[in-house]
């Protein structure tokens, strides 16, 4: 099997950050997807520590090696993770997957250091929004699929999962509420223009 150019640097980014996330210094990574909008956008920069023994805390965001890519998503109460602009929660992460936890983010002209002032707060808020919607559509989920075998409607949703529907857009709209909340209120170092 050949490897393409594409293969060839994940292999290599994803060594140069173990061997530098082992020797305890931090990483720099580039946010390319939306998952974890609208706190992470395309193009963002992020600080990542090196894993130091303890289990990451909910609302936390981590840096997990899955299949091959780097995965940044928040730790949600159980352990599990889910992106923030997803719907459906990750299965559980071995701590052994967990490259390192996200400690800052670097905006377009803004700092924002994850670990001080209201964004600790804001990760668990948005953490138990995350929780919560997923109860919902899961169950939802669930409901259709019972109601599908026992009934030929088949094709009508049922009302769970028509209201986790509804949560999903409302939570998301809470979520970019508490972005820009925090933002506004953050005193972040601003990088020169």
């Amino acid at each position: 099997m050949t490897m393409t150019a594409a293969d060839r640097y994940r292999r290599a980014a994803q060594q140069a950050a173990q061997s530098g996330l082992a020797s305890g210094s931090t990483l720099q990574l580039k946010v390319v997807g939306k998952s974890m909008a609208p706190l992470l956008n395309p193009g963002d920069a992020l600080v990542v520590s090196p894993p130091v023994g303890r289990q990451p805390r909910s609302g936390e965001l981590v840096v997990v090696e899955s299949e091959g890519e780097f995965i940044t998503h928040r730790v949600l109460p159980g352990g599990r993770i889910k992106g923030d602009n997803l719907l459906y929660i990750d299965r559980e992460v071995p701590s052994d997957r967990i490259v390192g936890h996200v400690i800052a983010v670097s905006k377009p002209g803004r700092q924002l250091d994850l670990q001080q002032g209201l964004w600790p707060l804001a990760g668990r808020l948005m953490a138990g929004l995350s929780r919560v919607e997923w109860a919902v559509v899961r169950k939802g989920s669930r409901s259709q699929r019972d109601r599908s075998a026992e009934t030929e409607h088949a094709q009508r949703p049922g009302w769970r999962y028509w209201l986790g529907r509804r949560l999903s857009a409302a939570t998301f709209t809470l979520r970019r509420v508490i972005v820009w909340g925090v933002l506004a209120l953050d005193t972040g170092k601003s990088e020169p223009e």
